[in-house]
């Protein structure tokens, strides 16, 4: 073996238990270790022996059994004498999870599957030996083994291990912590809370009993745990959950799970027993931890009730003619006199148009469902139209009834809150056809009740005395010979807005109105043909020629009247 081979030398450890106990050997194996023991201990305390660097080298070369005897021997022969030693001496009384410890890279002893090894490169026994080892010495190579392994367990306990105490209340584990100062603090602390949250005096017992050991600093206990353990000896605070609505606490219970039944719980009322339904809340639901007064706590169907409650949400409505303050109040399940303080000054007769404040009650939670639904639907009949240019728009007249089909249908069905939102048809199958409907439809422009201003003659026949003068009076209109029965047609297009007898002298009379400030009359008629109210286009008849109220033989009575005053018919359509 060559010097760089020997240099390059990796001693690795393997099976060594690192649980705590002593090794069991005789009697006389107990003597001798004993003295290995002290040996160790005095060397580790020896002062060593200078030597000079040139001579280490030196002696390398030609001294090659130092080597296989420092890091060889040596560490074979102490290996579990010095584990013992040091046990003994830091007086370790936990058990060590070595698989569980991790070390800096470059950190000269490792862990690799519970198994200590050592690992040493050529640089780096160079350095060591010019350092440290003083080959002349045997024990030296030992106390410099113990050393390290002394320095080696420091920094392990240091790194990944504390003093602490397990804490009991009543004999039941609370935590495990490094001071018994911080408990009492905790305890303190909660039992202040109590006090500040029911009015009542803290409960949580301040005798703790402590066990001291040393503990794995991942296994002390956090605030969380303490703080859960201590709240089990309380009646009156518990950690509990508070469900929160779009960030305002609404309901607490008492586990995660008891959080998530509630909900469930507001879900199944929205399935109504039906599996094809799915329920989703809009709303941002938030379940967080928290210490609260155990009067608080709800259970899971109580916690439901308030999640399904309703909420008041102020609005701004605009009045429709219709409205009213008891009809509003009615509507919204308030009284007038909440309206009326929602808006300081309001009059009972409301304005149409105007804003008003109102308080609305609306869910709490906003519930989309989902459901897939197959259901029939009549199928409209078909209608096959005929255009009928006598009859005015928008007048029918069905010529053959049709008769509705049926069809089964398959769609997708939104709700928010229980009121359809949505619907989508996915599919649909004709389970019977319709038959179509004749119907005739008009065509005929229908009459805005407003005049042209250019009138045509009402009637035909033979005027028998003209507008002017007439017997010591003044006659205000035109008269029209005639036969009776003969069709009196209106002068221009125009609204009804008198249709009967008048006592007068014009006997059955119809006044058209034609909303340019004109009116046309037609007086002493046998039959009326139309009604208050009616618009009539130019053309249209309005009755027959007869010889009713003041009148000497059948004719047609027309007057033209603008802005109230009679005007010349024959200078419009004679």
């Amino acid at each position: 073996m060559d010097d760089e081979q020997k240099l390059s030398m990796t001693a690795q450890y393997h099976d060594i238990p690192c649980y705590t106990r002593r090794c069991c050997i005789t009697s006389g194996e107990q003597s001798t270790a004993a003295q290995q023991e002290q040996e160790i201990l005095s060397t580790v305390q020896a002062e060593p022996a200078s030597v000079s660097e040139d001579s280490i080298t030196e002696d390398i070369t030609k001294n090659k059994p130092v080597w296989k005897f420092a890091f060889q021997n040596y560490l074979r022969t102490y290996w579990k004498k010095a584990i013992r030693f040091c046990r003994k001496k830091l007086r370790i009384v936990a058990a060590f999870d070595m698989k569980s410890i991790k070390l800096p890279a470059s950190f000269p002893i490792k862990i690799d599957e519970g198994k200590l090894k050592i690992d040493i490169d050529k640089q780096a026994v160079k350095q060591f030996l010019k350092e440290v080892i003083y080959y002349k010495s045997k024990t030296a190579a030992a106390s410099v083994f113990v050393s390290l392994i002394l320095v080696a367990f420091s920094l392990i306990l240091a790194e990944f291990f504390s003093a602490g105490y397990d804490a009991y209340i009543n004999g039941t584990y609370v935590a495990t912590i490094s001071e018994k100062s911080d408990l009492q603090t905790e305890i303190r602390q909660l039992n202040q809370q109590i006090v500040e949250a029911t009015g009542e005096a803290g409960d949580i017992p301040v005798q703790v009993d402590y066990v001291f050991k040393f503990v794995p600093k991942e296994k002390l206990s956090d605030d969380t745990e303490i703080s859960r353990n201590l709240l089990a000896f309380s009646s009156r605070l518990k950690d509990a959950f508070v469900i929160t609505v779009d960030s305002t606490p609404v309901t607490t219970v008492a586990s995660l799970s008891d959080a998530s039944a509630s909900l469930e719980a507001v879900k199944e009322q929205y399935k109504n027993g039906q599996d094809d339904v799915t329920v989703e809340i809009l709303n941002e639901i938030k379940v967080e931890s928290g210490i609260v007064p155990t009067a608080d706590i709800s259970s899971v169907s109580t916690a439901a009730q308030s999640l399904n409650a309703q909420k008041s949400v102020d609005v701004d409505y605009i009045i429709q003619p219709e409205d009213s303050l008891w009809s509003l109040a009615s509507e919204n399940n308030l009284t007038v006199e909440d309206i009326q303080a929602l808006n300081p000054g309001l009059e009972e007769t409301l304005v149409d148009g105007s804003v008003i404040h109102l308080k609305q009650q609306q869910p709490l939670l906003n519930i989309k469902t989902v459901q897939n639904a197959s259901y029939q639907e009549t199928v409209p009949a078909p209608v096959n139209e005929i255009q009928d240019s006598n009859l005015y728009q928008g007048t029918t007249q069905v010529v053959e009834q049709g008769t509705e089909g049926l069809k089964m249908v398959s769609a997708k069905i939104v709700k928010i809150n229980g009121q359809e939102v949505d619907r989508m048809v996915l599919s649909e199958s004709v389970l019977s056809a319709p038959t179509p409907s004749s119907v005739i439809v008009g065509t005929r422009p229908v009459p805005t009740g407003i005049g042209s201003g250019q009138f045509l003659r009402p009637y035909s026949g033979v005027i028998t005395s003209r507008f002017g003068s007439r017997w010591g009076s003044v006659h205000k209109g035109i008269d029209v010979g005639g036969s009776v029965g003969d069709p009196v047609l209106s002068a221009d297009e125009g609204k009804v807005v008198f249709a009967g007898w008048n006592t007068g002298g014009y006997g059955n009379l119809v006044i058209l109105d034609h909303s340019n400030g004109y009116q046309t009359y037609y007086a002493h008629m046998n039959e009326i043909l139309v009604s208050d109210g009616d618009v009539i286009e130019k053309g249209y008849q309005l009755g027959t020629v007869g010889n009713t109220g003041r009148s000497t033989g059948p004719h047609l009575h027309f007057e033209v009247r603008k802005d109230g005053e009679p005007q010349d018919p024959q200078t419009y359509c004679y």
